[in-house]
């Protein structure tokens, strides 16, 4: 999906317009406009503003290896939704270190 989509979609979830995005937070006027604009003057952001932009509407700005996305398993226990959250055998030392090699899952 295309970054001003993005950001478009963005702006609709937050009842904002691209002007009160801007002045909210704290962006010059047209910062944001240049990104979104339906004509063909609409520009790229370089990575650095795409970021800014980013972070003003709260939206997570990731760049690097593909993260593994995949169905969350959710255990219900006396009516209440759990997700396992995978526990290994290791130790930890705060001096020399400690050589883990192969770890379990426990």
């Amino acid at each position: 999906m295309p970054f001003a989509d993005v950001v478009l979609a963005r702006l609709e979830e937050l009842g904002l317009n691209v002007n009160q995005a801007e002045l909210r937070a704290g962006l010059p006027q047209g910062y944001i406009r240049g990104v979104v604009r339906a004509d063909s003057k609409r520009s790229t952001p370089n990575f650095e503003k795409a970021a800014e932009i980013a972070q003003a509407l709260d939206l997570e700005f990731y760049f690097g290896p593909r993260r593994e996305t995949g169905p969350v398993e959710v255990t219900e226990i006396d009516g209440h939704q759990f997700t396992p959250v995978r526990r290994f055998d290791a130790e930890l030392s705060a001096g020399n270190g400690a050589e883990n090699g192969d770890v379990q899952v426990s």
